[in-house]
Formats: C-alpha cells, sequence, structure tokens
C-alpha cells in the first residue's frame, strides 16, 4: 500500500467528535489545499506524547530513530493516593514526561496479574494466567 505523505503549512483548527470517539484535525498545505486527519481516541493518548519527544528531539537539534511508534519506554513508577478510594502510579517515560495513571483499587488484583505475566515473559518463566 503506497504511503500518502502531506506537507502541512499551517494548523487551521482541531475539533472532537464524541460521538465517532475522534479528534479532526484541519491542515493547510503551501497551494492552500485543506485537509482533515481523524485521529481515533484510542491513540491520541500516545499520539501527544511522542509527538511532545519528537518535538524536544528537534528542537536539541537530534533526530530520531525511523518512525518513533507507539510504545513508550517506562523509567520509574511511583504510587500515589486519591481521596476518592482510588489510587495511582505516576509513571516517568523515557522522554522525561510524567504521566499519572489512576484506578480504583479493585483494579490491583488485574495489575498485579498483568505484572506477573510481563516478569514472567522477560525471564522466560511460564506465564501465569491473566484474567
Amino acid at each position: 500500500m503506497p504511503t500518502l505523505r502531506a506537507e502541512v503549512a499551517s494548523l487551521l483548527g482541531m475539533q472532537g467528535d464524541a460521538q465517532r470517539g475522534i479528534a479532526k484535525v484541519l491542515f493547510r498545505n503551501a497551494t492552500n489545499q485543506s485537509y482533515i486527519v481523524e485521529i481515533p481516541l484510542a491513540i491520541l493518548g500516545s499520539f501527544l506524547i511522542n509527538l511532545r519527544a519528537i518535538a524536544q528531539q528537534i528542537m536539541a537539534g537530534t533526530s530520531s530513530a525511523p518512525f518513533l511508534g507507539q510504545p513508550l519506554t517506562l523509567n520509574s513508577g511511583r504510587p500515589f493516593q486519591v481521596s476518592d478510594d482510588r489510587v495511582g502510579l505516576e509513571l516517568t517515560l523515557d522522554n522525561g514526561l510524567r504521566l499519572p495513571v489512576v484506578f480504583p483499587r479493585s483494579a490491583i488484583k488485574a495489575l498485579r496479574k498483568s505484572l506477573d505475566a510481563l516478569d514472567s515473559r522477560a525471564t522466560d518463566k511460564p506465564e501465569p494466567k491473566v484474567n
């Protein structure tokens, strides 16, 4: 499949579409042709984080590996508590961005099982079942 290439000259606007679960971004190119890029909510957070990381690299005068992808590297995590019976982890990513993730206390068991599964994969142990 061919890759579509569009060179952006200016950002004309953005609009959220809650019904479709997308963010619409309206651009204009150098020949004054406008076009819309629709970004689904499922990847919007990662898109923004990666975009920020790339902007920091460009401003620092460095280039990233070709096409920085959706996966991000976790450097550390710090637990915290929210007053309404939720807990959270402040994840520090490899680009220095801090990402707080909040979840109900009832999700701790599922999180623990997921972390055990990751540990098993990393050490080539048989993987525990994750429900």
